[in-house]
């Protein structure tokens, strides 16, 4: 059970990083994408770098969760996007914006263990 949250997280942080809990299920991942650059205050050249770095990565996590590998397999691949992606996002962005992003990952963490906790306290 813990792997599999583990997992929604990481799955969760490439898709939602800077979804509110107000903000509609079905936003789209450009949507996102857009809330979280304005959330991150990026122009010009940081604003392109995270949208494709974003995406890049983006694409890889569902590549990873709709493959036939075992759970544990899925679950080190996208460890090693993750950080793949911080290692490339961090490069990107100056340190504000990158500490602001890290921040961001925390805030979204902590909304998917609330869910979790409250999705189970439901279903016993």
């Amino acid at each position: 059970m813990k792997k599999l949250l583990f997992i929604a997280l990481i799955m969760l942080q490439f898709s939602v990083s800077a979804q509110e809990e107000t903000a509609p299920q079905n936003m789209s991942y450009n949507d996102m994408l857009n809330k979280q650059v304005e959330q991150l205050q990026l122009t010009g050249a940081e604003k392109d770098s995270f949208i494709s770095i974003s995406k890049k990565y983006y694409d890889k996590a569902v590549e990873v969760k709709n493959s036939s590998v075992s759970r544990n397999e899925k679950f080190q691949e996208l460890k090693s996007l993750m950080k793949g992606k911080d290692d490339e996002l961090q490069a990107a962005l100056s340190p504000a914006s990158y500490s602001t992003y890290k921040e961001m990952q925390k805030e979204n963490r902590e909304k998917v263990k609330r869910a979790y906790r409250h999705l189970n306290a439901i279903q016993e």
